[in-house]
């Protein structure tokens, strides 16, 4: 595909996509979701680009994949957490881990003050899993999870 010709937007983190749409790199970690549009910018598909192919179709030259990775990720984030709200409301973990989580069928926002390794411990435990981390919202000050 001809990165350059078309015109992309950022839509979020894809973790179980490994092959790049873009140069067909395989088996990497994860993959960019971008929206590509038209002329008049209508979306007309959704590709996954690697990371570094996904900075040079926004125009990101000086971009590194790590910074890439996480502005995906956190996009994904804030479109899951737009509503994470309306998720019942659960106490997970104990002691001086213990930690307040809304958690749905399939994603859970927990506050961003605490580790997303301990979250992810906490919610296997608590809730079943296995869980994936999607990234920080800010915005909300919650990390979100999906059911892996």
């Amino acid at each position: 595909m001809n990165a350059t010709a078309a015109r992309f937007a950022l839509l979020g983190i894809d973790d179980e996509v490994t092959v790049c749409d873009c140069c067909g790199k395989k088996n990497l970690k994860c993959t960019v979701a971008l929206s590509q549009l038209d002329a008049d910018g209508n979306e007309v598909a959704v590709v996954r680009f690697g990371r570094d192919c996904a900075a040079r179709a926004l125009g990101r030259r000086r971009t590194t994949a790590e910074k890439m990775e996480l502005e995906a990720r956190t996009a994904s984030a804030a479109a899951l957490a737009a509503g994470y709200r309306v998720w019942p409301r659960r106490t997970i973990g104990e002691g001086w881990g213990k930690m307040t989580a809304w958690v749905g069928d399939k994603h859970a926002a927990v506050t961003t003050q605490f580790h997303q390794g301990d979250i992810r411990r906490n919610l296997d435990a608590f809730v079943g899993g296995p869980w994936r981390y999607i990234g920080a919202c800010p915005r909300a000050g919650v990390r979100v999870f999906v059911r892996a």
